[in-house]
């Protein structure tokens, strides 16, 4: 196994942490804010789209959505983006799949290979996705303007 596959496997798995373990300490602290539970710590304003024109953007409330996931409630993050509903499971399997390819690798073994229509369905996952996405973002965005 090259070490640049091992340095990008072990990145992946690193930012998953870093993602799960950031969201499941963070809160909200109202329609557009949030923080670090237990202290007075607000993070800015990430969207430069909402900053310029105070309309949601097509990703605005994915923070939210995955916040909402790590502690639970699912209602909440369908209504924030319910694509996060499928990214955030996808990013927390990361870190079980990354790993097993990791132990295979190091024992001279191949990675595994998910099925031979992984290549039909990552287009099917990222076609809904990015129909999710758009559908979602631009609804609101014109539900916003008109409304």
């Amino acid at each position: 196994m090259s070490s640049c596959r091992r340095r990008v496997r072990w990145t992946v798995i690193l930012g998953a942490v870093a993602v799960i373990v950031a969201a499941s300490r963070l809160e909200i602290r109202g329609p557009r804010r949030v923080g670090f539970e237990g202290t007075g710590i607000e993070l800015p304003e990430m969207c430069s789209f909402h900053r310029a024109t105070g309309l949601d953007c097509p990703g605005c409330g994915m923070t939210r959505s995955f916040i909402s996931l790590a502690h639970g409630e699912l209602r909440a993050a369908a209504r924030y983006h319910p694509l996060g509903l499928l990214l955030f499971p996808l990013v927390v399997l990361q870190i079980p799949w990354q790993l097993a390819q990791l132990v295979r690798e190091y024992r001279g073994l191949p990675p595994w290979r998910v099925w031979r229509g992984r290549r039909r369905l990552t287009f099917v996952v990222v076609s809904a996705a990015v129909v999710t996405y758009i559908a979602f973002g631009f609804g609101r965005l014109v539900w916003q303007m008109t409304g």
